[in-house]
């Protein structure tokens, strides 16, 4: 069953900001291939969405998918075959603040 992945413009603009976080500490390079790798692990939720762990978030079901420092939210409709990748958020975060 193969679901198509969609990135929203605010996980988008969380994917844009990755890119210029800690510039003193890591190369331009080194940055955009984090950025690269989540959406990789991102792109590979398309086979099969509900791998990862479920939380409710002000009464809606998301998944998680953990990367190394960060945290991919994302929602799955089934009738659609859809995952809608939400917010790309720093693990230490409050996340049911930021969603």
């Amino acid at each position: 069953m193969v679901y198509k992945v969609l990135i929203t413009a605010r996980a988008e603009a969380d994917f844009q900001r990755l890119l210029f976080e800690n510039a003193d500490r890591y190369t331009p390079r080194e940055r955009l291939d984090y950025v690269e790798a989540i959406r990789t692990k991102c792109r590979g939720l398309d086979w099969f969405p509900k791998r990862s762990t479920p939380v409710t978030i002000k009464g809606l079901m998301y998944w998680r998918l953990t990367f190394k420092a960060h945290t991919v939210f994302y929602r799955v409709f089934d009738d659609e075959r859809v995952v809608e990748i939400e917010a790309v958020l720093h693990s230490a975060m409050d996340h049911t603040r930021r969603i």
